[in-house]
């Protein structure tokens, strides 16, 4: 079984117990509600999501331990945004869809101090630049699967 920061191939299998960081129920294009979560252990941090969710079910808080059990069925680079370093600025882009249906609606980063918004649009490719500050947020907001986020800063910025 897979710790959370590695957990990022289809089919990898993970089980056990993790706190809850955030929980959110949301509805997907075809109007059916899901539950949007983002879970933690010792080894990072995980979103999930919890299908065909019904109010029975119960609403998770943050700081409840919960025990999980599930496979990777996304993999995690085809949701994650690419980000590098061009000469001390950030260029931000994503091979995600932007179909009609399914798209990133918007992008902003956001820092101790202020937050920059990128809105998007269908049919148009994903790509931002921005000057490279100390650290903070990208959060991007995806018509499909709801808002994600990843943190960065010059000394870990991913490409």
């Amino acid at each position: 079984m897979s710790r959370m920061s590695i957990l990022n191939a289809p089919g990898q299998q993970t089980e056990g117990f993790c706190m809850v960081k955030s929980a959110a129920i949301r509805t997907d294009s075809k109007g059916g509600a899901y539950m949007d979560m983002v879970l933690a252990d010792a080894g990072g941090e995980c979103v999930a999501k919890i299908w065909n969710y019904g109010p029975s079910m119960g609403m998770f808080e943050p700081e409840d331990i919960v025990k999980v059990r599930g496979t990777v069925t996304i993999w995690k680079d085809s949701e994650q945004l690419k980000i590098e370093d061009i000469g001390g600025e950030w260029f931000i882009s994503s091979d995600h869809p932007m179909t009609k249906e399914h798209y990133i609606s918007f992008a902003a980063y956001q820092n101790e101090s202020s937050i920059m918004m990128f809105k998007q649009y269908p049919e148009w490719g994903l790509q931002i630049t921005l000057p490279m500050y100390r650290s903070g947020r990208i959060v991007w907001y995806c018509t499909k699967h709801g808002l994600m986020y990843t943190d960065i800063s010059p000394a870990n910025n991913r490409k």
